[in-house]
């Protein structure tokens, strides 16, 4: 339960051990996104802080103007320390976070520099503030413009490696090399494809531009660039090495093909026959639909435990905070979250350890098998059981050092929509949508993953300790995110991203759920079809259990087969039947589900859970 509880207050007790993470105003917020510079201004290619203002491990001049280790001014002989106009925007507030981390260093009303993206707000300004892109000079102090490709020192770089990322490392490239993929490239959604290049001797610092041109499949042609200096061979962990071309969603489409040229001053450059990918003709970029967008129902509970009739946040800006993390973590193009008028009243006891918490999901799943929904409709109740949110000192907040602020079933099938039914507290704090990303991944059938001590870990997660399993990248902060640094959302550390491996998964869960309910008039449970009637029995974390829901479903749930044996009234022998336990997904406890239990049956017992249930 301890990890559980500091799973739970990730953005809380972290805010301290990051750095106290806060997040910018919607001003600055706008500036950053308009800019594609939002991140941190001394960051470096890892996306780790470079807060010690040292130099850069490649020894060239860091992304802040200071100089590098060696004390030398940069590739163009002049000092990089006027380049305080470079990338600036006006800000309000401390700092910006991703994952829960801190990415940004004061900012000052005067403006600030990005970290070196490779853009900027001034679209004509390179590494030492002049234009290239015009003609003007380039890095190395020499003209652009007369871009003579029998040149020697043009022909030695080619394209070695391409990645796709919209949220998580893809390869689609390497050595040159077709990849098949294992990570689902999503139709429809944002994306950096990135280009790695080989240099070879002779080659001198000098800005290159990649095009990648895609063809649709009714033959649409598109073209998208991005432009660099270039020193020496890409690096992964360095995302300013790599010529990184911004994809937006529409160009991604079933049957797409593309092809990548390196130019400068629209004349292809580089090593022949390695200038261009693929060497001729075009490449296959194979995409996958989600057939529909995500849809999340948000039920707000009205708090009447103390009388208050408090009601979650469910304004506009909580309610796109929600959206922007569940898209940067999960594999869709879209998500429609609606706000129920019809709020669910509660007036029990809840406790920040959790006890309580199992008889309001059970309303909450109750509720929603009631309203007789499509199974593809998450439901996610909100509530705030105290006025204050946290505090150090104890008092009246809610969470006190630590609690639980959410809860779900641990479904395992997609025919499980009974169990499309989770609780998160509704405050205004960072680690809000962030807790609603991991409940809402639960009720897609995805357990822990291993960090923090989180309970009921995923034995097949593919690292140890819980961190990413490749390279992350935010498209709205434009950050690139060392797998050592970042853990999965699915465990109790921070800061979190999402890895390829819980990607994947919830993927492949909502396919197959859009392909079941979204296209159809199929309801949750299938009414009109179900022949039999389920008993529910509610096991709570405490080790108590009492019987529950009953009603028909159209299919049989999944779960561990656990045996219930019946009696009736006066503890009679009736008979000995199979149920089907469905856990909770961070407290012990679950639902076990029983078939047509005989109608005398009142009293029951669990072995395999040492549970007696009595009327």
């Amino acid at each position: 339960m301890s990890h559980h509880l500091s799973k739970q207050v990730v953005g809380l007790l972290l805010l301290v051990i990051w750095g106290l993470s806060l997040s910018c105003s919607e001003d600055k917020k706008k500036a950053n996104t308009d800019d594609e510079t939002e991140m941190n201004s001394d960051s470096d290619s890892d996306s780790d802080s470079d807060s010690d203002n040292d130099s850069d491990s490649d020894g060239d001049s860091d992304s802040d103007g200071d100089s590098d280790s060696d004390g030398d001014s940069d590739s163009d002989g002049d000092s990089d320390s006027d380049t305080s106009n470079k990338c600036q925007y006006t800000c309000q507030a401390h700092c910006i976070s991703v994952g829960g981390k801190e990415m940004s260093g004061d900012c000052e009303d005067s403006g600030m520099k990005c970290c070196d993206t490779g853009k900027s707000t001034d679209a004509d300004s390179d590494s030492d503030g002049d234009s290239d892109s015009d003609g003007d000079s380039d890095s190395d102090g020499d003209s652009d413009s007369d871009t003579d490709v029998n040149d020697p020192m043009w022909q030695n770089i080619a394209i070695n490696d391409i990645e796709l990322y919209q949220a998580v490392q893809v390869p689609v490239v390497k050595e040159r090399q077709v990849v098949d993929a294992t990570t689902p490239i999503v139709e429809g959604r944002n994306g950096m494809m990135r280009i790695y290049l080989k240099t070879e001797t002779g080659w001198q610092n000098r800005s290159v531009t990649a095009r990648v041109t895609i063809t649709k499949s009714d033959n649409t042609t598109s073209a998208f660039e991005a432009s660099a200096n270039i020193r020496a061979d890409s690096s992964e962990s360095s995302l300013e090495s790599t010529l990184n071309v911004d994809i937006p969603g529409e160009a991604i489409t079933a049957g797409m093909q593309y092809h990548v040229d390196l130019v400068s001053n629209d004349k292809p450059v580089g090593t022949p026959d390695k200038n261009r990918w693929p060497k001729t003709g075009e490449a296959n970029l194979n995409s996958s639909n989600t057939l529909g967008a995500l849809e999340v129902m948000i039920i707000p509970i009205r708090w009447d435990s103390d009388g208050s009739g408090r009601l979650p946040m469910t304004d506009e800006t909580s309610l796109k905070n929600i959206e922007n993390v569940m898209m940067d973590l999960y594999p869709i193009d879209a998500i429609n979250i609606t706000v129920s008028e019809n709020t669910l009243n509660w007036d029990q006891p809840l406790e920040a350890n959790g006890v309580g918490w199992e008889n309001l999901l059970n309303a909450l799943t109750e509720r929603r098998m009631n309203d007789n929904v499509t199974g593809n409709i998450y439901y996610l109740g909100m509530f705030r059981p105290a006025e204050k949110y946290f505090s150090w000192n104890g008092g009246d907040a809610y969470c006190n050092m630590g609690c639980v602020t959410g809860l779900s079933w641990q479904i395992e099938r997609p025919k499980d929509s009974w169990g499309r039914a989770s609780l998160a507290v509704g405050y205004d704090d960072e680690s809000v949508p962030y807790t609603v990303a991991h409940e809402l991944a639960h009720a897609h059938g995805r357990p822990h993953s291993p960090s923090g001590g989180a309970d009921y870990a995923d034995p097949n997660y593919p690292v140890a300790d819980g961190t990413l399993d490749v390279f992350g990248y935010s498209t709205r902060h434009v950050v690139l995110l060392a797998p050592r640094d970042y853990f999965d959302f699915l465990g109790y550390d921070s800061p979190q991203w999402t890895s390829a491996h819980t990607f994947t998964a919830i993927f492949d869960m909502v396919v197959t759920v859009n392909q079941m309910f979204a296209t159809s008039q199929s309801r949750t449970p299938s009414m009109e079809q179900a022949q039999d009637t389920w008993k529910q029995i509610l096991v709570r974390s405490n080790g108590t259990a009492n019987w529950g829901i009953e009603r028909p479903m159209g299919d049989t749930p999944s779960g561990a087969e656990v045996d219930v044996v019946l009696y009736d009234a006066t503890s009679n022998y009736l008979t000995t039947v199979t149920g089907m336990y469905t856990p909770f997904s961070g407290l012990p406890g679950g639902a076990i589900w029983i078939k047509s239990p005989p109608a005398e049956a009142v009293i029951a017992e669990v072995p395999a859970l040492n549970l007696t249930i009595v009327p």
